[in-house]
């Protein structure tokens, strides 16, 4: 009972802190994606509140990683630490994320709204990497505008570079994910943002897709639950606690990142490759870490000194 309540506390700071967390930063990204520098702030709408559950569903599928990061730390008895860590799994999986991203739509790395290709008047803008355009002037109601084209690839670049914009239709710079480039820029400058926001939105999306397509394919994304749920056999790997928490919290976002790889199709689809699809590489992963975790248990019990309770 006492590693049961633990796991309890654990799970729920879990959901509700990273609830907070991702409330937060769905706020900072929607306004930084919908925001037009030099144009007046932009108003968070119903659709991104509404993209705000899905963090809870994260923080559920993370609670997993929090819980082993405890065993490791605090042991205790194998039979009620394997109890609670199951039914938890079960809870967050088949409970609170369903619930979460039920009636939820995709959403694209190219989002839809109304305030994308606009820009503002006053600021310098890259066209590519080919020319700057500068609006003077810009009638939001016909979409037109006055400036200056400054012309990059120019052979003689004072004479040739700059070219008068009179009354003309407002230049249309696409950006990826961000309404305005100069904003896209500032984030776009980060690999990591890249990857990160990659990796979330297609493993939502996949999520959802799976949910609309009935309890087959939900059992199928669930493989990953069932991977994520096996990294708890490998938490004993190593003689000390600190190599395993880092190769427990390594071995969890790798897998992570391998199915995100999966559903975006990079390097060639690695599920393709080895002809398999991802719902059976993740049993088959989950499979072999519990055989880890057996042998484990058989020739190295109780490094950790656990005490039964």
């Amino acid at each position: 009972m006492k590693t049961f309540l633990s796991y309890l506390k654990i799970f729920v700071i879990t959901l509700i802190a990273g609830s907070l967390v991702g409330i937060i930063v769905n706020l900072l990204l929607m306004y930084a994606v919908d925001f037009i520098v030099g144009s007046p702030g932009a108003t968070v709408n119903t659709i991104h509140f509404k993209g705000m559950l899905a963090w809870c569903g994260f923080s559920a599928a993370m609670a997993p990683l929090f819980l082993i990061t405890h065993s490791i730390r605090y042991p205790g008895s194998v039979l009620s630490r394997v109890v609670s860590y199951g039914i938890f799994n079960i809870l967050a999986w088949f409970c609170i994320i369903p619930l979460c991203l039920g009636g939820m739509e995709p959403i694209s790395f190219l989002p839809e709204n109304q305030n994308r290709n606009l820009v503002s008047e006053g600021y310098f803008r890259p066209v590519g990497k080919d020319g700057i355009v500068y609006y003077s002037k810009i009638n939001k109601t016909t979409g037109m505008g006055s400036g200056l084209y400054i012309d990059l690839t120019a052979e003689n670049w004072a004479e040739d570079s700059v070219t008068f914009i009179q009354n003309e239709k407002v230049l249309s710079l696409d950006t990826p994910f961000f309404a305005d480039v100069l904003m896209a820029q500032i984030f776009e400058t980060s690999l990591f943002f890249q990857w990160l926001a990659k990796t979330i939105i297609v493993v939502r999306n996949t999520a959802i897709a799976a949910l609309q397509s009935g309890v087959f394919a939900w059992l199928q994304f669930c493989s990953l639950g069932f991977a994520l749920l096996s990294v708890i056999s490998i938490r004993r790997f190593f003689k000390w606690r600190l190599l395993n928490f880092g190769f427990v919290v390594f071995t969890f976002f790798g897998l992570i990142v391998l199915n995100a790889v999966h559903f975006l199709g990079w390097n060639g689809n690695v599920c393709n490759v080895i002809s398999v699809p991802y719902w059976l590489m993740n049993c088959g992963i989950g499979g072999v870490l519990l055989i880890i975790g057996i042998i484990l248990g058989i020739v190295k019990p109780d490094p950790n000194k656990e005490a039964e309770e």
